[in-house]
């Protein structure tokens, strides 16, 4: 991402969200001015090179979870659509923690999903709205 400075200024990600969160960038994005206009460059091209070190052994769905979680808590709690969407997301991750349950013959993504829903709530009332 690249944004003009005057756009930005005194605008900070959220320093609750540490470690491998999912969301903070588009939280950030959320709370830009309402002028603002972000583009999309098409033709930029990326090379991500991942490294095995460092990286997260969290089950995915405690990272989706609390992403997801944070972004509804922070911007998208009040209106039907946003909370049908929600409730559907839900559904789509209880599905795929009790198939990976059943799977792995083991609770934890099921409660990895359940961890990450409670973290990512709990983040909003420690952020600066």
């Amino acid at each position: 991402m690249s944004f003009r400075a005057d756009k930005i200024r005194g605008l900070w990600f959220d320093e609750n969200l540490h470690g491998a969160c999912f969301g903070e960038d588009i939280d950030f994005c959320a709370r830009l001015p309402r002028d603002s206009v972000l583009l999309i460059a098409p033709q930029a091209r990326l090379v991500h090179k991942r490294s095995p070190e460092g990286r997260s052994q969290v089950h995915w769905l405690d990272l989706h979870a609390q992403g997801t979680n944070y972004m509804r808590q922070r911007h998208w709690r009040s209106g039907f659509w946003n909370n049908l969407c929600f409730a559907w997301l839900n559904v789509g991750y209880a599905l795929a923690a009790l198939l990976s349950t059943v799977k792995r013959r083991s609770l934890d993504p099921w409660r990895a999903w359940q961890s990450g829903a409670r973290r990512g709530a709990g983040f909003v009332g420690k952020a600066e709205i």
